[in-house]
């Protein structure tokens, strides 16, 4: 049996929009009743509550930062998006679900209900993602992770379309169709097993030991500084392990006579260790890769 292609009209499809948000509205309208805002109330104060020891203080700055939305926040955000979406697909197939996107989309009208639905609903999201980096100036790879459910079914129709253009280029024009798609098949299975290998070290690797440096920098923090000490940090969880006050630093924007923990992700952070030689106070060497990940120094 083959069914008929689904298609709604205009009128269908905005009265599909209308009923989607009044479903939403029913179950979240009674929340936003109650808490008196449309988003959620996002508060690091919580952590105190928690703790009870720990003040988390906010650079005067981030007020101003979180208080209306900035062109160059935005395209910071866009940036941070691009990057969390690359880095848990590995960059690698990345270009195989936008080709899958485009191939899908082209075939089909905008208001046919999977192109409608998935664009609707990434639109949202990245909306969302945006809101989240410009409101409050982070976005994890979580937050990311819903868009990604949604987009990575067009990865293998990507690495489809690509196995065609690769046959074309490398296999030249086949005898006969059986042949075609016998080359289609090897260089599909050539690309996925390409993508599998360069995905199965970051599969294998031991869950969350990449934080390890985060509690060994922790552990220091707590027993060699005062709680009204001002530390500096790329990850307010480390504050929060070390049980101190924590200021949440972006692109070297730190505040003065502050202790400063710095992660060494590059060649080029790396490079700037030489310059703090004589301000370090402590060094994280992972022992796995031997290599000094996280230093904390005292900035003068």
């Amino acid at each position: 049996m083959v069914w008929p292609k689904r298609i709604i009209n205009r009128r269908n499809t905005l009265l599909a929009m209308c009923l989607l948000i009044v479903g939403f509205l029913t179950a979240a309208g009674p929340y936003m009743k109650l808490k008196g805002t449309i988003f959620p109330k996002k508060n690091f104060d919580l952590f105190k509550q928690e703790t009870r020891q720990i003040d988390i203080y906010k650079k005067s700055n981030q007020v101003a930062y979180a208080s209306q939305f900035a062109e160059s926040n935005i395209i910071k955000a866009f940036g941070k998006l691009g990057q969390n979406i690359g880095e848990t697909l590995m960059w690698f197939f990345v270009p195989a679900i936008l080709i899958g996107m485009h191939t899908r989309f082209k075939m089909r009208k905008w208001h046919e209900p999977e192109t409608f639905f998935l664009i609707s609903l990434v639109v949202l999201n990245v909306l969302l993602m945006i809101f989240l980096y410009d409101k409050y100036g982070y976005m994890s790879y979580r937050h990311t992770l819903v868009l990604l459910i949604l987009l990575v079914y067009y990865a293998p129709v990507g690495l489809q379309k690509s196995a065609i253009w690769f046959r074309h280029i490398f296999s030249g024009n086949a005898n006969s169709i059986s042949v075609a798609q016998r080359n289609e098949k090897l260089w599909f299975l050539i690309l996925f097993f390409v993508g599998f290998f360069i995905c199965v070290p970051k599969l294998l690797k031991p869950i969350r030991i990449e934080k390890q440096g985060n509690r060994a920098i922790a552990k220091w923090l707590e027993t060699n500084t005062n709680s009204t000490d001002i530390i500096a940090v790329p990850d307010i969880r480390i504050t929060f392990y070390a049980q101190r006050k924590g200021v949440v630093y972006e692109n070297e924007n730190i505040p003065s006579d502050a202790i400063v923990v710095k992660i060494l992700k590059n060649p080029k952070d790396k490079a700037v260790l030489a310059e703090l030689s004589d301000k370090v106070l402590y060094e994280y060497i992972d022992k796995r890769e031997k290599s000094i990940d996280m230093v904390i120094y005292k900035k003068q």
